[in-house]
């Protein structure tokens, strides 16, 4: 049974162990402690509970990235950033009441206003002369031998058969369009998360008629960067960066311990180069 599979069931399983049904979780918080009639609206409409897991999984990916504007530190945007939500809980959100079109406007708006802050503010350092690959957003990638289908850098999917626990997958960062073999190929970053406590980060790469399967890096990392350095002899290697805890560190811990590591991409597959 692939990977992916057995980690989707344990997230499903532990969902449902909290809630006391079968594969339920129906928001991004514990519906058993929803404590405003707009909370409790989400967690009782399966389309609300779907937004609301989208949006949470927006906003911690914002929660752990670098703003590209100079000047501006990390800790200003992430404090910055987490004071605009609550704000948005307390005033927009809690504002609805029990109104089910009220909150599905109010979270439509407020997954497009933090995708908005990722197009704006994150930082993507890219190698090489060419472009950011527009179809990256919009491919199909394979994720411990599952296809996950991307639209516009996301995927939000059952995560099991019946299930009311989303499993979703974001784009949060790619490389510039480098030619390979005479083919165009971008490297990129995917976040996932099934569903669980977990947010799994992938390496894998675009490229028109299927890229390199993905390649799982960790849990719960910080992305920074992702690049494709071009050989003389027309090889490519994908270089990524991200932070890490140290060895034995809780997961609670904010990840500190910047990790480089490089693939080589070959024959479709990419190859982690070590020494």
């Amino acid at each position: 049974m692939p990977t992916t599979t057995l980690r989707l069931m344990a997230a499903a399983l532990g969902a449902a162990l909290t809630f006391g049904a079968p594969f339920v979780r129906a928001a991004s918080f514990d519906c058993a402690r929803a404590a405003s009639a707009a909370e409790r609206a989400v967690c009782n409409t399966p389309a609300l509970g779907e937004l609301d897991v989208r949006m949470a999984a927006y906003y911690e990916i914002l929660q752990h990235a670098h703003p590209a504007e100079e000047g501006m530190a990390y800790r200003e945007f992430r404090d910055a950033l987490r004071d605009e939500q609550q704000n948005w809980r307390q005033r927009v959100r809690d504002a609805c009441g029990a109104r089910t079109d009220c909150l599905a406007s109010a979270y439509t708006a407020r997954i497009a206003a933090l995708r908005g802050v990722a197009d704006a503010r994150l930082t993507l350092r890219m190698s090489g002369a060419g472009a950011s690959s527009p179809g990256a957003a919009d491919a199909t990638y394979v994720i411990d031998g599952e296809p996950v289908k991307l639209t516009n850098g996301e995927s939000v999917q059952a995560a099991a058969p019946g299930s009311a626990t989303k499993r979703v997958t974001t784009l949060v960062a790619q490389s510039g369009a480098a030619t390979v073999a005479g083919r165009p190929v971008t490297a990129v970053l995917l976040s996932d998360d099934p569903g669980g406590s977990g947010r799994f980060l992938y390496v894998a790469t675009a490229q028109p008629d299927g890229g390199a399967p993905a390649v799982l890096l960790g849990d719960r990392l910080k992305p920074v960067s992702v690049s494709i350095e071009r050989a003389a002899t027309g090889g490519a290697t994908v270089v990524v960066e991200y932070l890490d805890r140290p060895a034995g560190a809780p997961f609670a811990q904010a990840p500190t311990v910047k990790v480089v590591r490089r693939f080589a991409l070959e024959r479709g597959r990419l190859v982690e180069q070590r020494g």
